[in-house]
């Protein structure tokens, strides 16, 4: 049984008073794809791979003094090794192409850009000239995709949350009225329900911007209605990246049902 289009409308929400909010700052991009494109220009410096990165290391304190200490305070302090984090090569690979796909995402996303002024302006061009151009600028047909895989334990999550953390993960825009939520992380549910899964990633949007988008999935609403409420949520935030953690289990899913599991890489 599939939900009616009108049950499920985006409410018209401020956001005014539930959360606080990074407020969008701007440093105009040399780059001409992402000049004047403020999800861009909002974001911290873009990493090309060869910039120093300060921080993203981790190193538990230490003091030689606390070899002295208590036994039960050295226990305590055995568990900081849970904190470190040494950085490897690999680590700078999956930083670089989080914050690739983040950029490219957003070039053809400007939302200062009057499209349909544009359109208007290359039909009369068209008209006058005479001549067959392309009405609307090239767009690529699908969002960009990557997976990181690896055997449990070598720190996968931990070097994408490390990663992701160089990067704001929700900026309001009030000049232009906007709230950009730059990366969502979901964890895919361990049954490998696609349904469950766009009803997880509403939750963790809700969790992030104190909006009310999940109390629209209903029990009877269909995974096609699912997945469009959750890409129009997410388009309407200009979200730049979804990650999926423990996608096997989708996988497996997709693949024992026939579900089609590519489309949940596209926000």
């Amino acid at each position: 049984m599939k939900t009616k289009p009108n049950e499920y409308i985006l409410p018209s929400h401020t956001f005014e008073g539930e959360r606080d909010f990074i407020e969008a700052e701007y440093l105009p991009s040399l780059i001409p794809e992402f000049a004047g494109n403020p999800l861009v220009e909002a974001l911290p410096q873009d990493y090309y791979g060869q910039e120093t990165i300060k921080g993203f290391a981790s190193y538990p304190s230490f003091s030689d003094e606390q070899r002295f200490m208590p036994r039960s305070f050295r226990l305590h302090a055995v568990s900081r090794l849970r904190t470190f984090l040494e950085t490897l090569p690999w680590h700078i690979s999956v930083m670089q192409d989080i914050f690739k796909n983040v950029w490219n995402g957003y070039a053809s996303r400007n939302p200062l850009v009057n499209r349909r002024q544009t359109l208007q302006e290359r039909y009369r061009l068209a008209m006058q000239t005479g001549t067959v151009l392309p009405l609307q600028a090239h767009m690529p047909s699908h969002a960009a995709t990557f997976g990181l895989l690896g055997p449990s334990g070598i720190g996968k999550s931990t070097v994408v949350d490390r990663s992701l953390q160089c990067l704001p993960q929700v900026l309001k825009h009030s000049k232009h009225g906007i709230v950009q939520l730059v990366w969502l992380k979901v964890e895919c549910p361990p049954d490998g329900s696609l349904k469950q899964l766009m009803y997880w990633i509403l939750e963790q949007v809700d969790e992030q911007l104190g909006s009310k988008y999940a109390k629209y999935i209903t029990k009877q609403m269909g995974l096609d209605d699912r997945m469009a409420l959750v890409g129009r949520t997410l388009e309407r935030h200009f979200t730049g990246l979804l990650v999926l953690d423990e996608i096997h289990n989708v996988l497996r899913d997709a693949r024992w049902t026939g579900q089609p599991f590519v489309d949940i890489f596209e926000p």
